[in-house]
């Protein structure tokens, strides 16, 4: 049986579509098939919806031809489809990232606020009266019955000081000043008098010093050479910290700020640093008094001196309440935790060796920096016993060392060597 007449005789030349398949698949052709595919589906608003029940169609495999063919030196054209738009950000949009400056102001009542008018909702009818076009972001009263109010620009934060009424909160309000800056002067002779009108007023014209106070020594009334001076101007203030120094008349003086930090113990018996009163060592020694000053006990009725504490009677009183004491003084067992405390000291470790030149200058130089440290994860108790220590030190430095130690900014003339 013969199957070639049931079959046809084979296609032949251009009439066979077989030989036309290597033209079909070329990736110029592809390429302009997917891009009128892609374009159709953009005219059409129908294609748009994608049905789920349906497959999507897999993409034509292109397969590789004849490296010989000179077809092959053309390069493929890709086309990328742009139909989907991209998420863009506007300028009108604020960024998460950028935070806000807020600006608080404070205000007191002339006599009291009323009861009434510290509840929440009271409180914003209230300012809602007396400051109806202000933004407040926050408001409250305090605990030191002030009132607080808080805004987002410092344009809106003066007109609510200029903006309350005479009858806001019943009695009124007043703003709350801001604390004057202070700062003293070192090396300040004794013959410039701090209490006279003209110096008082040469120091407010060129250096806006409102009020100044010489300090005088506890123990014997004695001036010294240090003024605390006010200043409520605060670019002049910085001024003056940042140069170190004033100009009064052709006299430069030293300047410092005025500082409130931990501060070594110094004793007001015998003036030394590291110890107080209370455990000074030079208690129990003897200063010899003349015979003039010689005085008649009236228990024993025998004459000795003030400072003589040989005295058999006072002996046996002071062994009596040294007795007393120790029976009513009962051991403290702190609590201590040894593991909060390890880490502590673990802290304080890694503390100091980040800030290694640092704590070095300090301990060398001004210790405020280490004893801060030290305050910072261990407390003000250790804070003080290492300010003690380090203070004791480098004066015994200072007293041993011949040569004395020179202001290397600023020489100052000390006009007391002279008299």
């Amino acid at each position: 049986m013969s199957t070639s007449n049931s079959m046809g005789p084979p296609l032949q030349g251009a009439c066979n579509p077989w030989n036309q398949l290597p033209n079909m698949m070329h990736p110029a052709f592809i390429a302009y098939f997917n891009a009128m595919n892609q374009l159709a589906q953009q005219n059409e608003p129908s294609q748009k919806l994608v049905n789920p029940s349906k497959a999507p169609q897999p993409q034509p495999l292109i397969p590789e031809i004849n490296q010989n063919s000179p077809q092959d030196q053309q390069p493929r054209k890709r086309t990328r489809n742009n139909s989907q738009a991209k998420p863009c950000t506007t300028s009108d949009e604020p960024s998460q990232n950028n935070s806000k400056q807020n600006f608080i102001v404070k205000f007191t009542s002339k006599k009291q606020f009323p009861p009434q008018l510290k509840g929440y909702l009271s409180l914003d009818r209230e300012l809602k009266r007396c400051l109806p076009h202000c933004t407040i972001i926050n408001a409250y009263i305090n605990k030191r019955n002030e009132l607080v109010i808080k805004s987002n620009s410092e344009e809106n934060t003066e007109l609510i000081k200029s903006t309350f009424p005479n009858d806001a909160f019943v009695h009124g309000v007043d703003a709350v000043r801001n604390k004057e800056p202070k700062f003293y002067l070192l090396n300040f002779s004794l013959d410039f008098d701090i209490t006279d009108s003209c110096n008082l007023y040469e120091l407010q014209t060129r250096h806006d010093i409102t009020k100044a106070l010489r300090i005088v020594k506890k123990s014997t009334k004695e001036p010294l050479k240090t003024i605390k001076a006010l200043i409520n101007n605060r670019e002049s203030f910085e001024k003056i910290v940042k140069a170190g120094k004033i100009q009064i008349g052709s006299t430069i003086v030293k300047a410092r700020p005025w500082k409130f930090d931990i501060q070594a113990d110094q004793c007001f018996h015998c003036q030394k640093i590291g110890h107080m009163k209370s455990n000074c060592p030079h208690l129990d020694e003897i200063q010899l008094v003349s015979d003039a000053e010689a005085t008649t006990h009236m228990s024993i009725g025998t004459t000795h001196h003030v400072a003589d504490n040989a005295l058999p009677s006072f002996k046996k009183l002071t062994e009596k309440r040294y007795k007393s004491n120790r029976k009513q003084a009962k051991p403290s067992n702190p609590n201590v935790h040894l593991e909060n405390f390890a880490k502590s000291m673990l802290n304080l470790l890694i503390d100091t060796i980040k800030l290694f030149n640092q704590v070095t200058e300090s301990i060398e130089e001004n210790p405020q920096f280490f004893v801060n440290l030290v305050n910072k994860n261990l407390g003000p108790n250790y804070a003080k016993f290492v300010m003690n220590k380090l203070v004791a030190e480098q004066q015994e430095n200072h007293n041993m060392s011949s040569n004395s130690d020179e202001d290397k900014d600023i020489e100052f003339d000390s006009n007391d060597d002279e008299q």
